[in-house]
């Protein structure tokens, strides 16, 4: 998980002139949403790959394929289920060291590093988060009732770029306003409402 990604929809229903059906259509509705600081991976480095190469070699050395491929070779054919056995370890092997060599974190390898940034020391990088996008909701809430927010963009209108920095309310194509870091990479298309 790149970032946390809170979403505050906001529904007001009151009798008005023509809307019978006042009780089950919202006079207007807004949708907030915070995302957190993203969580970076850092750049993999020479001794990651040497570090990487050495623990996928060791691995493969106890699996013992090696020597099993050379008795299956002795024996100029040996039974197909063993060889296919051992071609498949063989072929995991070089995936591994293709991705361990690699100058580039694989995109396992950047999941499960993010996965432990958020979980390690009690998840306190969660617990962080959840705490900002309080804080954020809170702060949109009293921009949107004071009308402090940026202009409302349509549906059909661009995003709009700003050059002020830090974290603050950025309007959003259709109505909504997301609080976040300028530029933030986290793409915001997915979301769905889980209730539903």
């Amino acid at each position: 998980m790149e970032a946390l990604v809170t979403t505050l929809e906001i529904q007001a229903y009151a009798p008005t002139d023509g809307a019978p059906r006042w009780q089950r259509e919202p006079v207007w509705r807004d949708e907030l949403i915070v995302v957190s600081d993203v969580v970076e991976v850092a750049s993999k480095t020479q001794a990651d790959i040497d570090r990487l190469v050495a623990q996928e070699q060791a691995r493969y050395k106890a699996t013992g394929n090696a020597e099993a491929i050379g008795k299956l070779n002795a024996q100029r054919g040996g039974d197909r289920f063993e060889r296919k056995r051992v071609l498949a370890l063989q072929q995991e092997h070089e995936r591994a060291m293709t991705d361990a060599q690699s100058s580039n974190w694989s995109a396992q390898d950047v999941k499960r590093q993010r996965a432990t940034s958020w979980s390690e020391n009690k998840c306190a990088r969660m617990l962080t988060a959840v705490q900002q996008a309080g804080s954020d909701l809170e702060k949109m809430l009293d921009a949107l009732y004071a009308q402090q927010l940026p202009r409302r963009l349509g549906s059909k209108d661009a995003p709009v770029s700003d050059d002020i920095n830090g974290r603050h309310p950025h309007p959003l194509p259709g109505g909504a306003y997301v609080y976040r870091v300028d530029y933030d990479p986290v793409p915001l298309g997915y979301r769905e409402d889980l209730l539903d």
